[in-house]
């Protein structure tokens, strides 16, 4: 069968026990654990005692306690005699010792026994058994500082108990009794002022406990709503964000919407869709040439054509200046364009044709007048406009006069030239006036 494995109970080592304590008698038992009564008595050894060290006690005090101390050892010592114990088999004495003996030998009464020498000796003496032989040595060790502290600890007490003796020798008795108890019973007083000083600290814990409660309920509150203000703060700074991005590309936009309205301002649009300017003695607009040269034949397809870029232009500055036309009306239809006329608004139109219908040669058709009431309607509706702007500022004149079917001094009829010269000239007299009226018109 298997022994019992035992551990250390401090550090939990398995131990071995010593064959010694394996076949243990009742007696040997109970004198390890102290239980066979023998009560040892305690002797002072007066002879080595210094009489300053030692308490006093009455004589009377001594004396009952020696009788009483004398009487306990007698019932003790009486007691153990009369304890008597019983075999299971009285008949038969030499059968119940055997059987006895044989029982103390088994291992399960082994274990018992031990687990109960173990159990009493951790009850004695405060220390849990069984221990190792490393872990006795420490508590050997420990026991030793702890008597060595306690002797210590004796010496200044009996040191202190010699003052006091010292002190109460040349004192009466009675009086130091007074004075002490006058002192304790100040000291008490004392006590119950502090007491009741205490208790009322503890109230006003108490009720400071309760306020720093609140307060804290208030804090985390506080800091729920700071966390609030917080994210609607974020929200706000994240929207004013996008706002100014949103400013800033609008500023942008509109910066670029000025530049390009500056430079649309500085761009004319009159000049790029009606480019008047000459070619050597003729005015040309668009590049088409109004006249014509003895020595430089133009064809009445381009003359047709310049005429018709001229009535767009006129219908083209009307409609800028919404300026009503007194007798004439426009009809800008390229080089077919033509001009209606009326006496009075009642009467009945009168439709002038600005181009040549090409049924005669170019000779005879200077030599004729239909191309005389185009060129007067053109020259009349011209000083229209030109009046309208002198109205508006004195200033503006035109660099050449016109009035009465003629400009600088010149015909504007085809049929009243003295020769083609003459008539070029004036035609191109007209396109530079017409080129400062697109001047003045781009300027308001």
């Amino acid at each position: 069968m298997n022994e019992a494995e035992y551990k250390c109970q401090r550090c939990r080592l398995p131990l071995t026990i010593d064959g010694s304590l394996e076949d243990l008698s009742i007696s040997q038992a109970n004198l390890l654990t102290g239980r066979n009564g023998n009560f040892t008595k305690a002797t002072i050894p007066l002879e080595d005692a210094v009489e300053e060290d030692l308490p006093k006690v009455p004589q009377s005090r001594l004396n009952l306690f020696k009788e009483v101390y004398q009487k306990m050892d007698h019932d003790l010592t009486n007691a153990r005699d009369e304890f008597v114990v019983l075999n299971k088999y009285n008949d038969n004495s030499d059968v119940n010792v055997e059987y006895d003996y044989e029982e103390n030998n088994t291992i399960s009464h082994r274990i018992n026994t031990m687990t109960n020498i173990f159990n009493i000796l951790s009850n004695k003496y405060e220390i849990d058994f069984p221990v190792c032989y490393e872990c006795a040595t420490l508590l050997m060790e420990e026991l030793k500082n702890e008597y060595e502290r306690v002797n210590a600890d004796k010496e200044v007490y009996a040191k202190f108990l010699s003052k006091l003796r010292k002190q109460d020798a040349g004192t009466n008795v009675k009086e130091r009794t007074a004075q002490l108890l006058e002192q304790l019973e100040k000291t008490k007083q004392e006590e119950r002022d502090k007491e009741k000083k205490l208790q009322s600290l503890y109230d006003e814990r108490d009720s400071l406990e309760k306020v720093l409660a609140s307060l804290e309920n208030e804090m985390e509150q506080l800091n729920v709503e700071e966390q609030q203000i917080f994210e609607l703060e974020n929200k706000y700074e994240y929207e004013l964000m996008e706002f100014k991005n949103e400013q800033s590309r609008m500023e942008a936009m509109y910066e670029d919407g000025l530049t390009q309205l500056d430079n649309l301002r500085k761009v004319n649009v009159f000049n790029d869709a009606f480019n008047i300017s000459h070619d050597g003695q003729f005015g040309t607009i668009n590049g088409l040439r109004l006249g014509t040269l003895d020595n430089k034949r133009v064809s009445w397809y381009e003359i047709n054509a310049a005429l018709g870029q001229v009535v767009l232009l006129l219908f083209t500055l009307l409609s800028k200046l919404n300026l009503e036309l007194e007798h004439y009306k426009i009809f800008p239809i390229g080089s077919t364009s033509k001009i209606e006329y009326r006496v009075d608004p009642d009467s009945k139109p009168v439709t002038i044709n600005c181009f040549s219908s090409g049924e005669q040669l170019l000779d005879k058709l200077f030599h004729s007048n239909k191309l005389d009431p185009a060129m007067n309607a053109i020259l009349e509706i011209t000083i229209q406009i030109a009046d309208h702007f002198i109205k508006q500022d004195p200033t503006n004149e035109l660099p050449y006069k016109m009035e009465n079917e003629t400009i600088s001094n010149l015909n504007i009829k085809p049929s009243k030239r003295k020769s083609n010269e003459e008539w070029t000239l004036a035609c191109k007299h007209l396109l530079t006036n017409l080129k400062w009226i697109i001047a003045y018109c781009s300027s308001t």
